[in-house]
C-alpha cells in the first residue's frame, strides 16, 4: 500500500529536498580550486576565494535578507532569491573572467541566504511549536552533509567533465531548487498558521 503524506510533511520534504542541492552546490565548488587556479590563470589562494565567496555574500547579504523578509514575507524570500541563485550559477557557468565568477558567487550566496530565511519561516509556520527543533536539526543536518559530500561529487565531475561541468550540474541543482520553491511559496500563500495545541 503507497505512503499517504499529509500537506506539511510533503511541504516539508519539499523544502528539505532543496536544502541539500543547494548545500551539494555550495559543496562541488572546493575540489575545483586547482583547476580553476589554472583555467583563470590566478594564483590558489585567490582561485579558493570561488568558494569562500559564496560564503561572504551569504554573511554580508543577510541583514538586508531579514529586513527584506520582514517587509514582504518569506514568499517573495521563496521565489527571489532562487531566481538570483539560478542567474549567477548560469553566469558562473560561462564567464571567462574570473572576477565576474567571484561577483555572481558573492551574490549567489546572497540569494541563498535570502532563500534560507524563506524556507525556514515557511517551515516554522507548518508546525508546532513543539516541533520546531526537529524541524529546524533536519535542516542544518541535511546542509552539513551536502556541503560535506558534496566536494566529493564535485572531484568526480571535474575528473570526468571538467569545471565547467560542475558549474553546469551545479546550475541544473540550482534550476530545480527554483521549480519546488516556487511550489511552495505557491502552497505557503495558501496556508494558514497551524493551531497549537
Amino acid at each position: 500500500m503507497p505512503l499517504r503524506f499529509n500537506e506539511t510533511v510533503k511541504t516539508l520534504i519539499g523544502l528539505y529536498v532543496p536544502s541539500a542541492l543547494v548545500s551539494f552546490g555550495q559543496g562541488m565548488l572546493a575540489p575545483i580550486t586547482p583547476t580553476l587556479a589554472t583555467a583563470f590563470d590566478v594564483p590558489l589562494g585567490l582561485a579558493a576565494q570561488a568558494f569562500g565567496a559564496n560564503l561572504l555574500g551569504r554573511l554580508v547579504l543577510m541583514i538586508p535578507s531579514g529586513v527584506l523578509v520582514d517587509r514582504y514575507g518569506p514568499r517573495v524570500a521563496m521565489l527571489v532569491g532562487p531566481v538570483i541563485i539560478v542567474v549567477c550559477a548560469a553566469i558562473t557557468m560561462i564567464t571567462p573572467s574570473f572576477w565576474l565568477l567571484l561577483l555572481a558567487q558573492f551574490i549567489a550566496g546572497g540569494g541563498s541566504g535570502l532563500w534560507q530565511l524563506g524556507r525556514e519561516l515557511i517551515a516554522v509556520d507548518l508546525v508546532a511549536a513543539n516541533a520546531r527543533g526537529r524541524v529546524m536539526s533536519i535542516f542544518i543536518g541535511v546542509s552539513t552533509a551536502g556541503v560535506a559530500l558534496g566536494p566529493l561529487l564535485g572531484g568526480v565531475l571535474n575528473d570526468i567533465i571538467g569545471f565547467r561541468g560542475v558549474f553546469a550540474v551545479a546550475l541544473g541543482m540550482a534550476v530545480v531548487v527554483m521549480l519546488i520553491s516556487f511550489s511552495i511559496a505557491d502552497e505557503g500563500e495558501r496556508k494558514e498558521r497551524p493551531t497549537e495545541s
